[in-house]
């Protein structure tokens, strides 16, 4: 009989026992359910997959109250955590905890922890975060540092984190003065950093307007790789051409017929420029473009392998004459297009024998006559007619560079391709490589509020990239070819200008501008562009922040940091000298939208003030549609607070100076 008793009373005590462990978690289940009725918040039961929870608005916080499990089976533990979420923003995946025994040894082994330089804040206090920065400017803000070292320290496992203040204690909590501890601690947490962290329009720094973009006079640009030739300069210190150098040293070489001419021997000519050769052969390829182009090209065709570089051009032919005056067409001033293109010439291939290939031919096909000009190294140059019909390509001009045999098991003609891919980019004439075109004209990539650049035989292009950083550069391109970029002083950071123009005359490196009037014509334009590209810029700005691609946060940094440069309201009204900036939205609203000066311009006249805010409504979980019912419009709120650049808030302050408004308590009244 007592056998038989045996699995009743085994049965009976595990019923007994899940009936008290019911009993216990409904008993708990009531405390956090009346907990949560007293003070107006939500109870959510527990189900299979979820713990219990309360939630809700307390004392103008949202706080979350809930159960979490660590381990599993018979070291598995019940936890109760509670959470008070911060409304303002803080640094990205921040995590402030107590440093304690564990931690320091989990630091001594390599475990990862931010160290600030602040003995105070590194030994009372473990940090973590993606944002080291943000973190060390939190913590030196006000009384930030000691709010957060109280509250870490009172609680074993008390944490200040990006969303919010929590505590974690042992066991499912049910005695409801505890529950209210654990709520008021983290409430009161919260409170208190974000109090610190309130701006004040009477506290914002003193502004100072940057410096209005305008042009220094005269010379105010300076090459930007100075690891290149320095040009020559003359007695009074006036960079000089190429033709201007080498004439200055041939006065007892030649006669001078007339202003800007010499008669020369070609022979003598000829030696003369074999004293002359580019910083880099590989660039020899460039000054035959240039030839092409000055020439009046309208098609150039490269076929370049490891043995071969051709080049055929359509266009005016070369001449007999022409070939006989080359060199001798160096040493003259004169700036015609067919002299440039004689000049180029000689200098493309007097590089090109730099190289030194097998053998060079230039041959010009016209409709009734032919002319062939043969160059070998270390022979005299070979000029001779030949019939159009034995000229295997159409009419224009061919020129042809035959690599040697160890140049070809090299690919010594791999740079020679790489120079033409980046330097010819910019050419409005149609140049293909390979039977790829290269060229692309005059225009910017990668590039927003772009506007044309024009006058004194100019034309170009000017806008802004991120690409550059802080930096402008403005790249300089004459007969298609982009020889040299320039730093602008006093320019906005991110300006990029390409300006082409057949007056730039290159320096003796080749590889530089000659900074004569030519030049200055050509910066004075970039300057006078920049503002139109400002403008352009701010009014596309609606149109390029929904793209992916937009680097979104570098354009408002630039557009308000333009802003700054004027301190008057009347500069951004109507007809003012920074109306295009005021259309921008750059300002950020408590609804995450985002505002323009204009408009807050408008809503100082209708209402006398401007409101602001620290918060952010999405962070508040705030319902809209509740805010819209009680009149109050997030888009309408500006949001400026800790994290705002102190420049941009000391603007604001001096703008509206007097007129500015906190509306934090009233938006903080609508959290219950």
């Amino acid at each position: 009989m007592a056998v038989l008793l045996i699995p009743f009373l085994f049965v009976a005590f595990i019923v007994i026992i899940i009936a008290l462990v019911r009993i216990s978690f409904t008993r708990r289940a009531d405390v956090w359910k009346h907990f949560a009725s007293l003070h107006r918040l939500h109870y959510r039961e527990a189900t299979w997959t979820k713990p219990p929870a309360i939630s809700g608005f307390f004392k103008s916080t949202v706080v979350t109250l809930t159960l979490i499990y660590r381990g599993s089976g018979n070291s598995r533990q019940t936890l109760t955590q509670a959470t008070a979420r911060f409304g303002v923003q803080l640094p990205q995946g921040m995590k402030l905890g107590k440093e304690g025994f564990g931690t320091s040894v989990a630091k001594f082994f390599g475990g990862q922890d931010i160290q600030l330089g602040l003995p105070e804040l590194d030994d009372a206090l473990r940090i973590e975060g993606q944002d080291p920065a943000g973190i060390a400017k939190l913590l030196q803000t006000g009384q930030v540092a000691q709010n957060v070292v109280n509250f870490t320290t009172g609680a074993d496992e008390a944490v200040i984190a990006q969303q919010g203040a929590s505590i974690v204690r042992s066991g499912h909590v049910s005695n409801a003065e505890q529950l209210l501890y654990l709520v008021e601690r983290t409430n009161h947490a919260v409170r208190a950093i974000e109090y610190q962290l309130r701006w004040d329009p009477r506290r914002a720094g003193m502004h100072t307007p940057v410096p209005r973009r305008k042009a220094p006079w005269r010379r105010p640009v300076t090459p930007k790789a100075p690891e290149k030739q320095t040009a020559a300069t003359g007695d009074a210190g006036a960079e000089l051409s190429l033709a201007d150098q080498l004439i200055a040293g041939l006065a007892d070489d030649g006669v001078k017929e007339s202003q800007g001419k010499f008669t020369l021997d070609r022979d003598v000519a000829r030696e003369k420029m074999r004293e002359f050769q580019l910083a880099d052969p590989a660039a020899y390829v460039l000054e035959l473009v240039q030839a092409a182009v000055a020439k009046g090209a309208e098609h150039l065709d490269f076929a370049i392998d490891s043995a071969d570089m051709r080049l055929w051009f359509d266009g005016p032919v070369f001449t007999e004459t022409d070939f006989d005056v080359l060199y001798s067409s160096l040493f003259t001033d004169q700036t015609d297009a067919n002299t440039r293109a004689r000049q180029r010439l000689a200098i493309g291939v007097n590089a090109a024998l730099g190289v030194e290939p097998k053998y060079i031919t230039v041959a010009s096909r016209g409709s009734d006559q032919g002319v062939r000009l043969g160059l070998t190294p270390g022979a005299e140059d070979r000029i001779e007619s030949v019939p159009p019909r034995e000229l295997e390509f159409s009419p224009g001009t061919q020129i042809h560079v035959k690599s040697r045999l160890g140049q070809r098991l090299t690919d010594g003609n791999k740079k020679v391709r790489e120079k033409l891919e980046i330097s010819c980019r910019y050419a409005d004439v149609p140049i293909t490589l390979n039977g790829k075109r290269i060229s692309g004209g005059v225009k910017l990539a990668h590039s927003f509020g772009v506007v044309p650049i024009g006058g004194h035989g100019l034309v170009g292009q000017c806008g802004f990239t991120n690409r550059l950083g802080d930096r402008t550069q403005v790249r300089l391109v004459t007969d298609g070819v982009w020889i040299s970029s320039y730093e602008l002083p006093n320019a906005i950071p991110g300006l990029l200008a390409v300006v082409e123009s057949g007056r730039l005359q290159k320096d003796l490196s080749q590889s530089e501008i000659v900074q004569d009037d030519a030049w200055q014509d050509a910066m004075d334009a970039v300057y006078e562009a920049q503002g139109r590209a400002l403008d352009t810029f701010a009014s596309q700005l609606v149109q390029l922040l929904p793209r992916r691609d937009f680097p979104a946060p570098w354009a408002l940094d630039l557009l308000r940091d333009q802003c700054r440069a004027f301190d008057s309201v009347e500069d951004f009204q109507t007809g003012g000298e920074a109306e295009g900036l005021a259309l921008a939205p750059v300002w950020p609203t408590a609804a995450g939208t985002l505002l323009s000066l204009r408009g807050l311009l408008s809503l100082c006249t209708e209402t006398g003030h401007v409101d602001h805010t620290d918060y952010e409504i999405s962070a508040l979980h705030l319902d809209v549609h509740r805010l819209a019912q009680a009149g109050f419009s997030g888009h309408k709120v500006l949001r400026i607070d800790w994290l705002t650049d102190p420049r941009d808030a000391a603007f604001l302050a001096h703008l509206f100076a007097g007129r500015l408004r906190s509306v934090n308590d009233r938006l903080l009244t609508y959290l219950g």
